[in-house]
């Protein structure tokens, strides 16, 4: 049970971290720049980008093993050692971070990765995630 716990906080937290911390907004970064659809495993990922990389909507395609997604978390929680000591490498996602082509809309392709990819992809829209949030 601890590890399913511990599995979900983490797949929780690569999701809020991929967002920007609340800033100015004359100094905030622009959020709805990717999408990201987050696989259980390196092989998934790795069919996804392929699949993407040829798609007329898609203008860049960033991946990111479980591995390398596990090293940039224990890199970000550096100052909270106890978070990644609990933390597996197993329960951290890999990562397609998907660039929409301008004047793409954004909420459509992110429904739409959410149909070529479920149930295997979690696909998080930084726009959708940022509208939660609320005003900055």
């Amino acid at each position: 049970m601890r590890n399913r716990v511990v599995a979900i906080a983490a797949v929780a937290v690569v999701s809020v971290l991929l967002l920007p911390p609340d800033s100015p907004d004359d100094a905030a970064p622009p959020l709805c720049v990717e999408i990201n659809v987050f696989f259980g495993t390196d092989e998934d990922m790795a069919r996804a980008a392929d699949r993407l990389r040829t798609d007329e909507d898609v203008l860049k395609v960033a991946t990111e093993t479980r591995q390398q997604m596990f090293e940039w978390f224990r890199h970000a929680y550096a100052d909270q050692p106890e978070l990644v000591e609990l933390t597996r490498p197993e329960a951290i996602p890999a990562r397609v971070g998907v660039k929409p082509v301008r004047n793409v809309d954004h909420n459509a392709l992110a429904t739409r990765l959410r149909e070529m990819f479920s149930p295997d992809g979690d696909v998080q829209d930084p726009c959708v995630d940022a509208d939660r949030r609320g005003p900055r």
